[in-house]
Parts: structure tokens; C-alpha cells; sequence
């Protein structure tokens, strides 16, 4: 792709997109460009779970050797294997380690390039993004609530309350879910518009977004949940599983909330039978598929992405 301005004019480029669709290798090629050209060039993950350590084949993450290759070369990546799975990560927590690093990439004269598909991640780097106001203690009713009554019907409740966010989340996940009726309760407002307006925080900014054909990429999730099994995901998922390491937000994972349900000896929701290896493995590329597309949904409605 040719750019209308020099690469290093911009103060950030973003690489985002749906799972599977080539963002790390399209971002570190564009990264070695930038430094081959004589200027000085960061990576910064923008995965959620690629934060973790020792959650490595399921999040499909740079591995160790890649990542050294690439410092070697003169590209440095941050954001990546800097929690424990047993602790807690959140969008706001992220952005605050990220924009110092972006301070520091700043004063180094050095280009930072944030790689990933965590839409609201990405968000809080390249807009200038607040976050809501918290009521830990309503929270914890909600959190309650979600145990006794089901996470099904928080959801119809969030539906009632706000149709229009209730439509972006997955009915299934539970802490989003209440982070939503814990903001329209504290605000009486609906949770969706209290996001900012695309206005970029670093006004040389610079959005890329990889879009394949729905049959190409989901041919792509298939073959890379094939390999994650030739890889030995299961054995990843079960000694974490079996050493108690997976805190309440690495266990909400695609590709390890599926083996725990599997190793619980619990039913496949798709018929009702006991989870096997295969179903296990079918729902992993399956999930993915559908994160896929909530993913495109997300960043098709932001206007300043130039889609690769």
C-alpha cells in the first residue's frame, strides 16, 4: 500500500482487525520498513489476553523467539506477557500503562504501533477516551444477581433498558453485561453514547484495518484452530486449569473457557451432549467466528480506517 505522507510523520499507526486476519505479520513488516528507512519504530500489542503469560497457543501471540528476532532488528514489543493469568486486566489499567509507554516512544523519537483486535483497547490509545464513572458495591449486587437469576437475564434487562447496547454485546458475557447496567444506573443514560466521538488523541494518527472475505477468514480460523490443537492447547488450558492460575477474566478466553467447560465434564450447549475433544474444539473455531464478526462490527463504524 503506498501512504500518502512518510510513515514516520505519524505520532501513531494502528493495525486493527477481526482475529486471523494477518495483523502481526502486516504490522511487523510495516514496522521493519519504518526502521530499514532510518527511523525508530515500536510494536505495541492491543490483545487483551496476549497480555498474559503462560497463555500462549491460544492467543495465538508472537512467541519469544519472533519477538527477540524482531528487537534484534531494531523493533521492540511491549504490552505482551506482562500479567499473570490470575490477575485481573481491564481497559482502563491498560491504557494507563500504554500511554506511558507511548510518552516514553515519544521522547525517543521512536514511532509506536499499536497491533490488535481488542476493540475498546484500542480505542482508549487512539481516542481521547474517559472512562465511566464505577460503583464497586453495585457492581458486586450485580455480580450477585448474575449468579441467582443467570446472566440471560441481566441481559433481557440491559435489553429493556438500552436495545441499542444491549445489540454490540455477546448475551453471554457477563461482566460486560453488568458494566452496562452498572453505568446506566449510575448515569441514567444509555451506556453506547458515553462512548467518545471518533476524534483522534494524537493528531497525526494513522488507522489500518486488515478485512478479508467472511469465507477466507473464517477458512483462516480453521486452519489456525487445527494447528492450536497440533500445538497442544489442551495440554496449555489443563495445567493452568489444574494449578488454579486462570483468574476471572484469562478464564473468559476463547480457546480456554471452552477446555474448561470440557474438563468440568460439562454439555455441549449445541446438542446437549457431553463435551468431547472434537466439540471442543469445533466451538474454539466456532466462538471465533462470531468474534470475527463482532469485531468487524466494531470497526467498520469508525470512519478514520483505511481498510487494507
Amino acid at each position: 500500500m503506498d501512504f500518502k505522507e512518510p510513515l514516520s510523520s505519524y505520532q501513531l499507526i494502528a493495525i486493527v482487525g477481526p482475529t486471523a486476519s494477518g495483523k502481526s505479520d502486516y504490522a511487523e513488516k510495516l514496522a521493519l520498513k519504518i526502521v530499514n528507512s532510518g527511523n525508530k519504530c515500536a510494536l505495541i500489542n492491543a490483545d487483551s489476553f496476549s497480555l498474559y503469560r503462560k497463555m500462549d497457543i491460544g492467543t495465538a501471540k508472537p512467541n519469544i523467539l519472533e519477538r527477540k528476532k524482531l528487537e534484534n532488528q531494531g523493533v521492540k514489543y511491549y504490552q505482551i506477557d506482562i500479567l499473570d493469568p490470575l490477575e485481573i486486566s481491564n481497559a482502563a489499567l491498560y491504557q494507563a500503562s500504554t500511554l506511558k509507554i507511548i510518552n516514553f516512544l515519544h521522547k525517543n523519537n521512536s514511532i509506536p504501533i499499536l497491533v490488535g483486535g481488542s476493540g475498546l483497547y484500542v480505542r482508549t490509545i487512539t481516542d481521547d477516551f474517559k472512562f465511566q464513572p464505577v460503583d464497586l458495591s453495585l457492581r458486586k449486587q450485580l455480580e450477585k444477581r448474575a449468579e441467582a437469576e443467570g446472566t440471560e437475564h441481566l441481559y433481557q434487562e440491559l435489553l429493556n433498558k438500552d436495545p441499542n447496547t444491549a445489540k454490540t454485546l455477546n448475551p453471554e458475557n457477563t461482566r460486560r453485561i453488568i458494566r452496562a447496567l452498572e453505568v446506566i444506573q449510575i448515569t441514567g443514560l444509555p451506556f453506547i453514547p458515553n462512548l467518545p466521538q471518533y476524534t483522534n488523541r494524537f493528531p497525526k494518527t494513522l488507522q489500518l484495518g486488515l478485512k478479508l472475505s467472511r469465507e477466507e477468514i473464517d477458512k483462516k480460523i480453521d486452519i489456525r484452530t487445527q494447528k492450536m490443537r497440533d500445538l497442544g492447547l489442551e495440554n496449555e488450558v489443563r495445567n493452568l486449569y489444574q494449578n488454579n492460575e486462570l483468574g476471572p477474566t484469562a478464564k473468559k478466553a476463547i480457546g480456554y473457557s471452552e477446555f474448561i467447560d470440557y474438563f468440568e465434564n460439562k454439555n455441549n450447549p449445541a446438542d446437549n451432549k457431553p463435551l468431547t475433544l472434537d466439540s471442543t474444539f469445533t466451538n474454539i473455531a466456532n466462538h471465533t467466528k462470531r468474534l470475527v464478526r463482532r469485531q468487524l462490527s466494531w470497526f467498520t463504524r469508525d470512519p478514520r480506517i483505511l481498510w487494507v
